[in-house]
C-alpha cells in the first residue's frame, strides 16, 4: 500500500452515515469489504447500506424465481427467455413493482444515480461517507454534489469491463470528481489496476488510487492488510491521527 493518501479533519463518528452502495451483482459480497464495513460501525459511525428501488425489486425476483428454476430442467433454467418470462410472470401479480420494466432500461448502474443523490441530501444534520464496490462507485462518482456528502471510498472501481470495449460513461466522471474520492484497487482486478487507471485515464486532483495485493472481489486480504488498510481508510475518512502510518509495521529481524 502507498502511505501517502491524505487524511481529513476529524469528524464525529456518531454524527457521521457510512452509507454503502454495492456491486451491480448483489449476489457476491466482499469479505473484505464487508470486514471494513463492521470495523468502521464499531468505530462509532451508524452504518446504512443503500439499494435502489430497481435493485430491490431485482433481488425480489431473483429470490423468488430461484425455486422455479431449480424445478425446471438444467437445459430450460438455462435459457434466458425462459427466465425472462418467470420474472414477467411474478411482476404480474405485483403492480407496485411495474416500474421495473421501465426504469431497468435506463438504470445503467447498480443504482440510479439521481435516487441516490436525493437519498444522500434527505440526510439532514450528519455528514455521510460513501463507501461503494464496483458499480456503486460510478453512481458515486456522479452523485457526489449531495451537499451532506464528505468524501467517497471505493473498492474496485469498475473502468473497463472485461468482456467489453471502454465505455466512456465509466470514466469520464472520474475527471470532474471535486470530492475526496480514494479508490482501493486490487493489482489483480479484471477491471483495470489502479497503474493501468493511471496510464489511460484522465484522474482529477481529488482522486487518491491505493493499490493492493487482490482482484475485483477483496476476499483474499489477509489479516495485517485489512488492519493497514482500515487505518488508512480511518484516517482519510477523519477518524483516525493525520499523518498515522498507512501502511504494517515491518517485521523486526
Amino acid at each position: 500500500m502507498r502511505p501517502d493518501v491524505p487524511s481529513a479533519p476529524a469528524v464525529d463518528p456518531a454524527a457521521t452515515l457510512l452509507l454503502v452502495v454495492g456491486r451491480n451483482n448483489w449476489k457476491r459480497g466482499s469479505r473484505g469489504l464487508s470486514r471494513v464495513v463492521d470495523e468502521l460501525g464499531r468505530a462509532g459511525m451508524p452504518v446504512l447500506r443503500y439499494e435502489s428501488r430497481t435493485g430491490d425489486t431485482r433481488r425480489w425476483l431473483d429470490e423468488r424465481a430461484e425455486p422455479w428454476l431449480a424445478a425446471l430442467p438444467a437445459g430450460w433454467a438455462a435459457l434466458p427467455a425462459v427466465r425472462w418470462l418467470l420474472k414477467l410472470g411474478l411482476l404480474a401479480g405485483r403492480p407496485s413493482r411495474w416500474d421495473y420494466l421501465f426504469a431497468r432500461r435506463h438504470e445503467v448502474h447498480h443504482t440510479g444515480v439521481a435516487a441516490l443523490r436525493r437519498f444522500i441530501a434527505r440526510q439532514h444534520g450528519r455528514r455521510v461517507v460513501l463507501l461503494t464496490h464496483s458499480a456503486g462507485g460510478i453512481a458515486g462518482a456522479m452523485a457526489e454534489d449531495a451537499p451532506p456528502l464528505l468524501c467517497h471510498v471505493c473498492f474496485g472501481y469498475p473502468f473497463q469491463h472485461p468482456e467489453r470495449p471502454p465505455e466512456p460513461r465509466r470514466t469520464e466522471v472520474l475527471a470532474r470528481v471535486a470530492r475526496p474520492l480514494l479508490i482501493v484497487q486490487g493489482e489483480r482486478d479484471e477491471y483495470g489496476s489502479a497503474a493501468e487507471a493511471r496510464r489511460r485515464w484522465p484522474l482529477s486532483p481529488a482522486i487518491t488510487l491505493l493499490a493492493v495485493d487482490d482482484d475485483h472481489q477483496y476476499d483474499a486480504l489477509g489479516e495485517a492488510e485489512i488492519q493497514a488498510l482500515l487505518h488508512t481508510i480511518k484516517a482519510f475518512i477523519g477518524l483516525a491521527p493525520a499523518g498515522a502510518a498507512a501502511h504494517p509495521p515491518e517485521n523486526p529481524d
